[in-house]
């Protein structure tokens, strides 16, 4: 019953990842950090870092799947790869330390809250404006430490940072969010690699939710084109808000 389950969660991430093109972190972690212990596959204690260090590894494959995708079309803009790549690997191994180290109240809290803000930004946000130059080298490696740890310690692909950050920074959206499922790729094997060490993943559950999402995922590409935009990200944003507000009660109270 619980290989149905997650086979069943994989799927709808997969469905959600097409349509809105996420890495599916911010819907695997909430919702494993509580099926996991009520499967008996972890206890409560590390249920959290557990979910985190899976969502990472099955961001890796799906993430290749689409990154591949997107390099042969050419949509790739390889001067941000190759700015942001090793400041992010770094990054992401500091993250995944973190995540095992930290408390999980505060790291269940820090999701959260994470979550509620990307949820707003969606609900609420407009694209960035394209108003600054090509990053510095030193600027370039400040944002990549920072969102290659946030990115890993929360168990996200970092699109929701590496995108508006391009955008701001000059690159057409299109060429944005191609080139951030590259460096989430970067930051998702970073992460898992550190993961190895903490027996934290489950490549079991992993193979779960990845051979139902793998199959999900490309038609909520092509729903994405015949379902109204608006309401579905409006519709997606509140979920999102939804399951902030979850891990906040669970991990706060």
């Amino acid at each position: 019953m619980e290989w149905l389950i997650l086979l069943a969660l994989g799927a709808c991430v997969g469905l959600l990842a097409g349509l809105f093109g996420i890495g599916g972190g911010l819907i695997l972690v909430p919702a494993l950090s509580i099926l996991l212990p009520l499967l008996a596959l972890a206890d409560e204690q590390s249920a959290l870092a557990s979910a985190i260090a899976i969502a990472l590894s099955t961001i890796v494959i799906t993430g290749l799947s689409a990154a591949i995708t997107q390099i042969k079309q050419q949509k790739v803009d390889w001067f941000y790869v190759k700015r942001l790549a090793p400041s992010l690997a770094i990054g992401a191994v500091i993250g995944a330390f973190l995540t095992s180290s930290l408390p999980t109240t505060l790291l269940g809290l820090a999701f959260g809250i994470f979550e509620i803000l990307i949820a707003a930004y969606m609900f609420y946000g407009k694209p960035p404006q394209q108003t600054k130059p090509q990053p510095s080298v030193i600027h370039g490696h400040i944002f990549g430490s920072l969102s290659g740890a946030l990115s890993a310690l929360l168990g996200i692909g970092g699109g929701t940072l590496n995108t508006p950050w391009m955008v701001w920074h000059s690159l057409p959206l299109a060429t944005a969010i191609a080139t951030s499922s590259v460096l989430g790729v970067i930051i998702a094997t970073a992460g898992t690699l550190t993961h190895l060490t903490s027996e934290l993943n489950q490549w079991t559950v992993v193979v779960m939710l990845v051979s139902s999402s793998l199959i999900t995922a490309p038609l909520g590409a092509m729903l994405v084109h015949r379902l109204p935009t608006k309401q579905l990200k409006q519709g997606f944003s509140l979920l999102l808000m939804l399951l902030g507000f979850m891990m906040i009660v669970k991990f706060g109270f």
